[in-house]
């Protein structure tokens, strides 16, 4: 496939049009807190790269964030999720994350079709949907679809729901409402065609995820702007229990399943080192929440969220000498790490404020078994322990290994037993 530079619209959006750039000047002091997820994939690949310009074909579970562009084949669907927001894309896609933060989420769509969910506007969020001939902001909570067409230089825009905002090169702009539809050419919001909002079979798949994701069993247990909340509801059963409130078993068949054992690790800005799992279900369990053993299965905790869930790219703890390495059979290097358990800390290895590592890091106040002193309470239970080669990572760049625990254990000691390894068990990825 070959990627296209993309059309510079930032330097004719500049200051006047997109309202929200005064945002881009503030340096944060700690990572977004919000995420978006690649949460369906169908009809054909689809490309990513994290910096804009390394592409790589793009997986369920990729997390998405500022400074990320996709790029979809003609036949191919890409949903990305946020909690409160979830983005379509189809023929033939082109799409950048401008800005993905607490409160903004900026999109530019160089090409093709994308269809744009807002659940809900919290006070101070915003949501913009650039092209190269205007820039769309959601005004209500509702159903957008925009359509660019580089070659006529237009943009067809349709409300299903809600209100928007369009705004041309000057400064122009104009109000839409619910059931309208409006194609612009040009960057001075000449109006070509308007009519009455129509679905299509792309604006029908759409509305079925959407109508799915309302009836979510799932969103009884955690709250709606948990990015992959939706996919709970078909791999797993909810149950309580006494000793941790609601847990989510998932519905495994492997036999020597564990969390974070079959997916990868890849590096993912600003966050390093992350976790991509391979299940369709395991964004939310990987990013949030804790695991633990009830009984002879493993369930996940989601804990109690603040006022937005803070996004974490992997919560596991690595174990063995400096760098997090062990020695593997024939003494080649590896890497082993096991997920952290209700009540233990993750401490990230990037700068994070004190307020940040209270969102990452909860409590509910249950009385829940506690490790020993010196660890972790999964560190010597090697069912919960997962082991890789760890020749692939640094790649000879300055990236360090994923040791991401700060904390060794006294005397850490190789588990009994390696789990088994299969053709689907866990990769490195050197990003």
């Amino acid at each position: 496939m070959t990627h296209t530079t993309p059309f510079s619209w930032r330097r004719w959006l500049g200051g006047a049009l997109l309202l929200a750039a005064p945002l881009l000047g503030w340096a944060q002091a700690d990572p977004p807190a919000r995420v978006a997820a690649i949460s369906a994939l169908e009809g054909g690949p689809a490309q990513i790269a994290t910096d804009g310009r390394s592409f790589a074909p793009a997986s369920i579970n990729w997390p998405v964030t500022s400074g990320t562009r996709i790029v979809a084949d003609p036949g191919a669907r890409v949903e990305l999720h946020s909690g409160w927001t979830a983005v379509r894309m189809t023929n033939a896609a082109d799409l950048d994350v401008t800005l993905l933060d607490d409160t903004t989420t900026q999109l530019a769509l160089m090409n093709g079709t994308l269809s744009l969910r807002v659940r809900q506007l919290q006070p101070g969020d915003r949501v913009e949907i650039d092209t190269p001939q205007l820039a769309m902001v959601a005004t209500q909570p509702g159903e957008y679809r925009v359509d660019v067409d580089p070659r006529a230089n237009a943009t067809r825009l349709t409300v299903h729901t809600g209100q928007a905002l369009v705004y041309g090169e000057a400064g122009q702009s104009s109000q839409m409402g619910a059931g309208q539809q409006a194609q612009f050419s040009g960057r001075a919001l000449a109006l070509t065609q308007s009519g009455a909002a129509y679905r299509d079979g792309f604006d029908q798949w759409a509305a079925g995820r959407d109508a799915l994701e309302d009836r979510s069993l799932s969103a009884q247990y955690v709250p709606r702007d948990l990015p992959g909340y939706q996919q709970l509801d078909a791999y797993g059963q909810w149950s309580q229990d006494p000793t941790y409130g609601a847990v989510w078993y998932p519905s495994v068949t492997v036999a020597d399943w564990a969390p974070y054992r079959y997916g990868r690790w890849t590096w993912v800005e600003p966050w390093g080192w992350t976790w991509v799992d391979d299940a369709p279900w395991g964004f939310a369990p990987s990013h949030y929440g804790r695991w633990t053993q009830i009984g002879p299965r493993w369930a996940w905790v989601p804990g109690r969220f603040g006022t937005r869930p803070v996004y974490a790219p992997a919560l596991v703890a690595f174990m063995g000498g400096a760098g997090g390495s062990v020695a593997l059979s024939g003494g080649l290097p590896g890497a082993a790490w096991f997920p952290l358990a209700p009540g233990e800390h993750w401490t990230p290895h990037y700068h994070a404020s004190d307020r940040y590592r209270r969102g990452l890091n909860w409590g509910d106040g249950r009385d829940r078994p506690r490790p020993p002193m010196d660890g972790f309470y999964f560190q010597r239970r090697p069912g919960a322990i997962t082991v890789a080669p760890v020749h692939q990572l640094g790649g000879g760049d300055d990236r360090p290994a994923p040791a991401i625990r700060r904390r060794q254990p006294t005397a850490p000691r190789r588990p009994r037993r390696q789990p088994r390894r299969g053709a689907a068990a866990a990769r490195l990825d050197a990003g």
